[in-house]
């Protein structure tokens, strides 16, 4: 594929953001925020991403949601927070759908409810939001109990291997080691060992911490 390039993009999405282009204030916006492919300007990024959510582009109410909910250049704000997200979710945007759906599920900012939760959890990790296919995975495996849901691990592996074919660092760490393990599935050192590596190229602490584990234990490296 071709490689990232956060400064071309940037050059463009500025482009099209000049034009009024609501996602692409959004997201031109969450660069300028981020410092990414351009100069961080917070207050000129927080501009364009609430403008976008003015226009009720789905992205730009979630980004504005996350940073009210953050307090991050604007004030904080977590009723108005959950009510941003709320619209991008009903708007159908995953990242949103995923993050209420947990928001709901664990009780917080919100009334705990565990229904309006998965639904909002199975209906980002149906359209392919690997944070709504991990958080699914945990409702039917780890978290089953706490939630009150039946435990179903086959349903939980499905949908963590579809969290691993979108590249979810956590996934594949937790992935690869049932592989590594035989959990519920034949052995594959080195398919095991492959994706834990995978996860701790990303960062995420597990992936690294379980990677140092199999160079101290020789195992799949």
């Amino acid at each position: 594929g071709t490689p990232r390039d956060p400064v071309k993009a940037a050059h463009f999405l500025k482009i099209a953001s000049d034009h009024d282009e609501p996602q692409s204030m959004a997201e031109y916006g969450t660069l300028l925020a981020k410092g990414d492919g351009v100069a961080k300007n917070l207050t000129e990024g927080v501009r364009l991403i609430q403008r976008a959510a003015a226009m009720k582009d789905r992205k730009g109410l979630f980004v504005l949601a996350v940073l009210t909910l953050d307090g991050i250049g604007v004030p904080l704000d977590s009723t108005q927070a959950i009510a941003l997200m709320q619209q991008s979710a009903d708007l159908g945007y995953n990242e949103a759908m995923a993050n209420l759906g947990i928001i709901f599920i664990q009780g917080q900012l919100v009334p705990k409810d565990v229904a309006r939760g998965i639904k909002y959890t199975q209906a980002a990790a149906e359209a392919e939001s690997p944070l709504g296919q991990l958080f699914l995975y945990k409702i039917y495996s780890i978290f089953a109990a706490s939630v009150g849901v039946p435990e179903d691990l086959k349903l939980a592996t499905y949908w963590l291997k579809r969290a691993v074919s979108n590249g979810n660092a956590e996934a594949q760490v937790r992935y690869g080691i049932m592989q590594l393990l035989g959990q519920g599935m034949p052995k594959d050192i080195a398919g095991g060992a492959a994706l834990v590596k995978a996860s701790a190229e990303q960062g995420d602490a597990l992936g690294e911490e379980y990677l140092a584990r199999m160079y101290y234990e020789g195992l799949g490296v």
